[in-house]
């Protein structure tokens, strides 16, 4: 679904989230710390923003959709409506994206609203975070929707905002969703329990980055849209290293030079020494979870099919 929203702007979903965290401003317990989580379903499907937003980026100019070296499996008439790959005609594919930014254009009115509310409360000094779950392929490489290891799935944005405003400080090292649980226990001065995976992310508000901060991320994710793209993966912000564990592919991007992952170098001679790299740090971290199945500590085994969530969690 990609057209304006069969509803008044102030029934919208993104306006209703705002509204309701602001009678909780103005109901909460002023003598209480609060905290308050504003979780906006938009942007994602329906893509259906508001009427005057949607006439907002109607006829905007977009820019070129990225397609990479490696995406010519998926460069195909879409199978049905909830296809996860397919070459949409180019007005269908612009349609929905311009509707996509029309969507995310509303949440952040909808989040200013949200913000001008609550210093007219005088609410006191409140920290922000602002990130989300996931992203949105959105047509790129020919993809739609989310679980895939590439930036516009994976890559989401993540502001910490201190009372005093002062988000001036920018840093590239590798952070994760598991960061804002023991980030907002370090605001409240409490200690993180031993068994979280995330580190507190204050030191970056005032510009510093820990000695012992992780050098990357890894990331995974079991079958689901096709058994050939359960991944895993290992990403310092600069470059990327995917596994496929079914097929054993490897992709290898240099983010730095080439941010929309247009380039698979990992056949490429001159990466050799990169790729190899990447893969032995893959290895050494699936040895620690011999019950997977995907590496004997020498080499990655393709082939094991993972449950979408591991049977130690289910304890």
């Amino acid at each position: 679904v990609k057209r304006p929203s069969h509803l008044p702007e102030e029934l919208h979903n993104n306006t209703w989230v705002a509204s309701k965290g602001i009678e909780f401003v103005r109901r909460r317990d002023r003598t209480r710390p609060f905290f308050l989580n504003l979780s906006f379903h938009r942007p994602h499907p329906p893509i259906d923003p508001p009427q005057a937003y949607w006439d907002m980026y109607r006829d905007v100019p977009l820019p070129e959709v990225p397609v990479g070296d490696w995406a010519g499996r998926f460069d195909r008439p879409p199978s049905d409506t909830n296809a996860y790959c397919g070459r949409l005609p180019e007005a269908t594919l612009n349609r929905a994206r311009r509707a996509y930014y029309a969507q995310i254009a509303h949440i952040d009115n909808q989040i200013g609203r949200f913000m001008l509310d609550l210093a007219a409360a005088k609410a006191g000094p409140t920290w922000f975070i602002f990130t989300s779950d996931h992203g949105e392929m959105l047509g790129d490489h020919h993809l739609f929707r989310k679980v895939y290891a590439y930036e516009g799935s994976a890559g989401v944005p993540f502001i910490l905002c201190p009372p005093s405003g002062g988000c001036g400080a920018l840093s590239n090292a590798p952070v994760l969703l598991e960061d804002i649980l023991p980030t907002c226990m370090d605001i409240a001065g409490l200690n993180t329990p031993e068994n979280v995976e995330g580190r507190s992310l204050l030191p970056f508000v005032e510009g510093k980055t820990p000695d012992d901060w992780r050098d990357y991320l890894h990331g995974e994710h079991s079958a689901c849209y096709h058994p050939d793209l359960a991944m895993q993966y290992l990403t310092d912000g600069k470059e990327k290293y995917i596994w496929f564990t079914q097929t054993g592919e490897e992709q290898f991007f240099d983010l730095s030079a080439d941010p929309e992952e247009r380039t698979n170098l990992a056949a490429c001679p001159e990466a050799e020494e990169r790729v190899g790299r990447w893969c032995q740090r893959l290895v050494t971290l699936l040895a620690t979870r011999p019950e997977d199945g995907l590496s004997d500590g020498q080499k990655l085994i393709p082939g094991a099919l993972l449950p979408a969530v591991r049977s130690s969690l289910l304890a």
